[in-house]
């Protein structure tokens, strides 16, 4: 039995495959770091939105006051101004 040997042009496609993955992956990480982290660093959340505190404040409120009734709390979260911007919220029980 003879062992095959790869030829010369195949082990030169196999170079040429490897170093084109190389040489993506390097760009890739390149457009990452330059474009798209400096983008996602930028974003800020929205200034209308509730802290966890407000969020377990207003349900723990609204669940008390309507039991199980989602409607009902949905309706009593709307009037106590659940993360509205229009509204100061209420002060949150010590």
């Amino acid at each position: 039995m003879t062992n095959a040997q790869p030829s010369g042009a195949m082990k030169k496609l196999v170079l040429v495959i490897i170093g084109i993955a190389i040489l993506g992956t390097i760009i890739a990480l390149a457009v990452y770091y330059g474009v798209e982290l400096p983008a996602q660093n930028n974003l800020k959340p929205p200034g209308n939105g509730c802290s966890p505190e407000q969020v377990e404040y207003y349900t723990v409120t609204c669940l008390g006051n309507c039991g199980s009734d989602i409607h009902c709390v949905a309706e009593c979260r709307i009037r106590m101004g659940f993360c509205s911007g229009d509204r100061d919220a209420p002060p949150l029980p010590r």
